[in-house]
């Protein structure tokens, strides 16, 4: 009875969103837990507990329940008794260890997702069909399973996943050759994937994710080939022509991945339907319109990765080029305000827009006035969720070259409460500090205020040596400015004959 008041809770939740999904969750954690106060071993309420406390974000009691069922019901070894499994067992097993690595992705444990995602590919890859022959089945005593090909789809979108988010990791830390085995593993398992789909009919929603989850690959690979070739010797500069060689090589290549990104992601829509309709009648539609936004939002992205790419090219190829930059320009704008059309409050497409409009040719205050307009859409849909910094801290330079200084600084402190430790926050709030300093302030007040500024650039500096980088050349200059006029004036002070007290954190000369 508790079992079936969770279940109709949870299919409630499937169809309401907002207060009602989340009223919904609530009651079937709370009909779970009077079901294990019954059972206490019944593998699939901790199962089900696990998806309750995944869908309210408490990843780490979701971990904690998963991890139970798993232990009351594990995957047996041939040393078990009886060591061959059931087909419903196993079936079971997988999908919960699915769920566990998803829930491992939710909390940044990549690696450990990633161990357990491998082991259960494995398992599903290796059994095709008859006994044990080796591999991953041979060591669990499977027997006569024939995996379901949407379980394989699923466990490689997952791998896929998991794959891409350790590439990144690597990619931050230098091991580019790593990064580039992990993405070549991710992209194995989605072909094997798009084989067993091409064998049957596959849900539109799943093809439409596996080929999202294609693009995904492709565009890191792109990224990767990008850095790879830029982290390779150069010739030298005595051959000017095998030099502009060099820099095109990385970039043709990457504009091939982006490419075969992009041929997924047109195939994604068209699995999706490209239509902008912004109505949803129930949770399985508004997850569908979300992919269709999401899906236009990547199709800009490859234009944009594609722009920068296309214009590192030699004259020669960049003419060839196809498309050109301006049309990519044009494919970048059209699709996310497809994107935004579908989702107005979706805050990466807007500032993503923002970066698009500066592609082009057009007038530098028209460009200005267009950044300034998606930036202040992006933060009023999300002030301070990831990448909002950056958006406060671009809005502030807007306004800086706007002269408008007051405005800046109160923008640029904003940024600077997200992401304290960016030297580049720091160095734009200097500026914005000196920006301020009117011609008629006196000397006292001139003073404090250079020295404001001077505690900016220094804060700068020391974020830049925290991270093991030399700090920013603009940074080095404007605090040898500020620091040259603050010793004028205390020169000028003394010549005088007048004390000089410093100002707060400077000492008296």
């Amino acid at each position: 009875a508790w079992m079936r008041g969770a279940g109709a809770a949870v299919a409630r939740a499937a169809g309401c969103s907002g207060s009602e999904g989340e009223a919904d969750v609530r009651e079937a954690v709370l009909s779970l837990q009077s079901a294990l106060r019954c059972d206490p071993k019944d593998p699939q309420v901790w199962e089900e507990l696990g998806e309750a406390y995944h869908r309210q974000g408490k990843y780490a009691a979701a971990l904690k329940s998963i991890n139970r069922a798993l232990e009351l019901e594990p995957l047996k070894t041939p040393s078990s008794s009886p060591p061959s499994q059931r087909p419903e067992h196993l079936l079971a097993w997988s999908l919960r260890s699915l769920q566990l690595a998803e829930t491992q992705l939710s909390m940044g444990q990549t690696n450990d997702a990633t161990r357990r995602l491998q082991f259960v590919w494995d398992l599903l890859t290796n059994n095709q069909g008859g006994t044990a022959s080796g591999g991953a089945e041979a060591n669990v005593g499977v027997k006569e399973w024939i995996p379901p090909a949407w379980l394989r789809r699923g466990a490689a979108r997952l791998l896929a996943s998991a794959l891409c988010a350790r590439a990144r990791d690597l990619r931050a830390e230098g091991a580019t050759l790593a990064a580039k085995a992990n993405l070549d593993e991710a992209w194995a398992a989605l072909a094997l994937a798009k084989a067993s789909a091409d064998e049957e009919e596959e849900e539109r929603s799943a093809a439409a994710g596996r080929l999202k989850a294609m693009a995904d690959v492709r565009m890191l690979q792109a990224d990767l080939c990008f850095l790879t070739n830029h982290a390779q010797q150069p010739p030298p500069p005595e051959a000017p022509e095998d030099c502009v060689a060099w820099a095109s090589s990385g970039r043709l290549e990457a504009l091939k991945l982006l490419g075969e990104a992009g041929l997924c992601i047109e195939e994604a829509l068209g699995k999706q339907g490209s239509g902008v309709g912004n109505t949803a009648a129930s949770e399985g539609a508004r997850e569908e319109t979300s992919g269709k936004a999401g899906l236009w939002y990547d199709r800009a992205v490859l234009c944009v990765l594609s722009w920068v790419c296309v214009g590192g090219l030699d004259e020669k190829r960049k003419e060839e080029a196809k498309p050109n930059s301006s049309e990519l320009q044009r494919m970048a704008i059209e699709s996310l305000a497809n994107a935004l059309r579908i989702s107005p409050k979706y805050p990466e497409a807007w500032r993503l827009l923002a970066v698009a409009c500066s592609l082009g040719d057009l007038d530098e205050q028209k460009i200005a006035a267009a950044r300034q307009h998606c930036l202040t859409k992006a933060l009023a849909a999300d002030p301070r969720g990831q990448g909002a910094a950056a958006a406060w801290a671009d809005l502030g330079l807007l306004y800086l070259r706007k002269r408008m200084p007051a405005r800046a600084r109160k923008v640029l402190v904003r940024a600077q409460s997200l992401d304290p430790d960016l030297e580049e926050h720091w160095a734009n709030a200097g500026l914005a500090a000196l920006a301020m300093l009117p011609p008629d302030l006196a000397p006292r007040q001139l003073f404090e205020a250079l020295a404001l500024a001077r505690a900016a650039f220094r804060q700068a500096n020391e974020a830049a040596e925290t991270e093991g980088r030399l700090p920013s050349l603009p940074a080095l200059r404007c605090d040898a400015i500020a620091s040259f006029c603050m010793h004028h004036l205390r020169a000028a002070r003394l010549s005088a004959g007048e004390p000089h007290r410093g100002g707060k954190g400077e000492p008296t000369p």
